[in-house]
């Protein structure tokens, strides 16, 4: 974190109300230590937890959204419908 970050960790999960989901030890390379992971947690943001409960947005989330796409296929390839 501190490689990225000027603030300690503490301090910006404060900021970002966030909370700490888990933590586990990763060896991501093998000249390396063994380093430590956080999985945290983010609370949406004021306007968007108002936005969620608006009327407009009542239906949101209800089902899951289907989309439809075509694969791309190469010229003069038939594909099974």
């Amino acid at each position: 974190f501190s490689q990225l970050f000027t603030e300690p960790f503490d301090s910006w999960l404060a900021r970002v109300d966030g909370k700490v989901v888990s933590t586990f030890v990763l060896n991501l390379r093998a000249g390396n230590k063994p380093t430590e992971w956080v999985v945290v947690r983010l609370s949406p943001p004021a306007s968007m937890a108002a936005a969620a409960n608006s009327p407009a947005d009542a239906h949101a989330g209800d089902g899951p959204v289907k989309i439809k796409s075509s694969p791309r296929v190469a010229p003069g390839i038939k594909v099974p419908a």
